[in-house]
């Protein structure tokens, strides 16, 4: 009995390591996705003021209004650079998430499969007694 405690003890660690990586993981996904989206509404902001560099409206603009326009689109560029890694960060970060909780998920599932077969074997040690007895009692009664 000391090794189906010793067992049961590590299947509940392993589950709970599990839950653990799932949180860590679901967490990871968020930063992930806020990231990319994030970095698709800039790209998308710079994209509108490119469009409106290039529209009719465009062309009345003072010098200095040219000016603070392009330093505004470089400085939108900058910002989509500094997105970009960040979601190459966050997106790092969520696979090696999935991979650890791969890797505990795939211990639990052993663990698991260990206690099924100890289990098994339990049985399979039960029904043998039995069997023993049964084959016993009916040579008792033959004699």
């Amino acid at each position: 009995m000391p090794q189906q405690q010793s067992l049961n003890f590590l299947i509940d660690h392993a589950e709970m390591m599990v839950q653990n990586a799932a949180k860590t993981m679901h967490g990871e996904k968020i930063l992930f996705e806020e990231a990319k989206s994030k970095l698709l509404m800039l790209v998308e902001y710079h994209a509108d003021y490119r469009s409106r560099l290039t529209s009719p409206d465009s062309k009345a603009l003072s010098a200095n209004a040219w000016r603070d326009f392009y330093l505004f689109l470089s400085k939108l560029e900058e910002a989509i650079e500094l997105q970009n890694s960040l979601v190459s960060k966050y997106q790092k970060s969520y696979e090696e998430a999935v991979s650890e909780w791969n890797h505990v998920r795939q211990r639990h599932k052993a663990f698991l499969a260990l206690q099924k077969r100890q289990h098994a074997a339990v049985r399979q040690k039960i029904g043998k007694r039995e069997q023993k007895e049964t084959d016993e009692y009916a040579a008792r009664r033959k004699q």
